[in-house]
């Protein structure tokens, strides 16, 4: 008896010590916000658009931002594919 008592405690402590760091809040998506847009540097073969991006991490965990990939649009009545690239983000 006092065998099985000591092996259901054993287990009942391994079960609490395995399941201890599982209670983490799920991940949440981070919110991306465009903020500011301008051209310069306008020519017939190239243009340069700054633009800035906010974004909100509401996860306790961070990450780096390497590098932004894009696609260029313009828009009247329908859309117009310009151009696509990616970028280094400088720190």
């Amino acid at each position: 008896m006092k065998q099985y008592l000591l092996s259901d405690i054993f287990l009942l402590f391994a079960f609490f010590i395995l399941t201890a760091g599982c209670t983490e809040p799920p991940v949440k998506e981070p919110t991306v916000e465009v903020t500011d847009i301008a051209l310069s540097d306008v020519s017939l073969q190239t243009m340069t658009v700054n633009t800035t991006v906010n974004i909100y991490n509401p996860n306790p965990v961070g990450a780096t931002l390497n590098k932004v990939a894009f696609d260029v649009y313009y828009l009247d009545d329908t859309s117009h594919y310009l151009g696509t690239g990616n970028k280094p983000v400088s720190p």
